[in-house]
């Protein structure tokens, strides 16, 4: 489980500005078109907060942060979301999808994440994004230079993906929301540092492994936590 790798520290001072952005932006309501969206789920009717993140716009910026090279739109298959694409070496894709609005969440708190993606390549595992949720610096027993826990969840050698299947990858607990897309687990978990319920969560985001191989590529259309009673998904155009 190796390949699961921290982010280096010369990325470190720009991600944290790029996350400050993102919240600052989500926090404000510049984060473009949001929406209430109601989905109607064994008879009841769920408010679905979802945000519209442009890959062009400065809060999609903030998302993609270190990413390379950056996403674009998949004008060739007029697909919705955001394209990566690995060209050479050791270019993967990292979006951070969760900043702290008023109240800070714990690792108690939060139930679930969840992804809707494409995979248009696979050789083995690493081609299969994974989620991390790490947790704010205390300036004692830090487990990184910017964070104090970190948990993965990323995928088994069991996974069973078809080639540009529009699927709901998720980690934890099953999202509440059914979106129709047949939902896959990442069941593996590797923690860093401590990791107690009690630690409040920074950010969560999603990666692809810098080990894997050239001209991997995915589409990812949509992004989403659930924390206590709010359901949240972003919209990746």
């Amino acid at each position: 489980m190796s390949n699961f790798q921290n982010l280096s520290n010369s990325h470190l001072s720009t991600i944290k500005s790029k996350i400050t952005t993102l919240a600052t932006d989500i926090n404000s309501g510049q984060v473009s078109n949001h929406t209430l969206t109601h989905t109607k789920l064994d008879n009841l009717v769920v408010h679905l907060p979802t945000n519209k993140v442009s890959v062009f716009s400065t809060s999609g910026v903030a998302a993609f942060a270190d990413t390379s090279p950056a996403p674009t739109t998949d004008t060739d298959n007029n697909r919705s979301g955001w394209l990566h694409k690995k060209l050479t070496g050791t270019e993967k894709l990292n979006y951070y999808f969760y900043s702290q609005g008023s109240k800070a969440k714990t690792l108690a708190d939060l139930t679930s994440v969840c992804a809707n993606v494409m995979l248009d390549t696979w050789d083995n595992t690493t081609s299969c994004p994974f989620f991390v949720v790490y947790t704010k610096p205390t300036g004692v027993g830090d487990a990184g230079v910017w964070f104090h826990s970190s948990i993965v969840y990323g995928c088994d050698a069991n996974i069973d993906i078809a080639l540009g299947e529009h699927i709901q990858l998720w980690a934890k607990t099953e999202p509440t929301i059914n979106t129709g897309l047949r939902q896959i687990e990442l069941s593996t978990e590797i923690i860093t540092g401590p990791a107690l319920s009690t630690e409040e969560i920074l950010t969560i985001s999603i990666h692809t492994d810098s080990g894997s191989a050239v001209n991997t590529q995915s589409v990812i259309s949509n992004l989403g936590w659930e924390i206590n009673s709010i359901k949240m998904r972003l919209e990746l155009c």
